[in-house]
């Protein structure tokens, strides 16, 4: 623990000409290139985990309990953007650890017999994110290493409050 304390953001100006397979943390404002619809309310954000419930009537004519009718995780890449430039994060959804997220809830119909609980990361939050600088590859955006969760190598985003 002590040394966590010494662990500081890597300015991405910094990262420009870095090699690929460095370990790199850095902070910033998330920027979407595109972003994913959460929900009946379609609320924009680059990452959410969502669990979709229903009531219905349990075992053998029981009282009604909640029942998990879908689980979702979803993830586009996205930019983080600091004062000195900006890294592409990307890659496989099941490899993301994020911590720290908004969590969201409602009601999915009039009756309220369906509800969600999400967590999201939306356009503009604060992000730090840790990883492995991979090196560019076609359908990346830019020219730069980018941040890309693999197997080998997952990204933890801690979304900062």
């Amino acid at each position: 623990m002590f040394l966590l304390r010494f662990l500081r953001p890597t300015p991405i100006a910094h990262l420009q000409g870095a090699p690929a397979g460095r370990k790199v943390i850095i902070e910033g404002r998330v920027v979407a290139q595109q972003t994913l619809p959460l929900g009946v309310a379609h609320l924009a954000c680059v990452w959410y985990d969502n669990l979709v419930e229903s009531m219905k009537a349990g075992l053998r004519g029981s009282r009604a309990l909640w029942f998990v009718e879908k689980a979702e995780c979803r993830f586009c890449g996205f930019w983080v953007e600091d004062a000195s430039g900006r890294i592409w994060v990307g890659g496989d959804p099941r490899e993301v650890n994020v911590r720290g997220a908004k969590r969201v809830t409602g009601a999915m119909n009039k009756a309220a017999t369906e509800r969600f609980t999400a967590h999201v990361i939306q356009p503009g939050a604060v992000v730090r994110v840790r990883g492995v600088l991979n090196a560019h590859e076609r359908g990346d955006p830019g020219n730069e290493p980018v941040l890309r969760a693999t197997a080998e190598h997952p990204v933890d985003i801690r979304v900062r409050a």
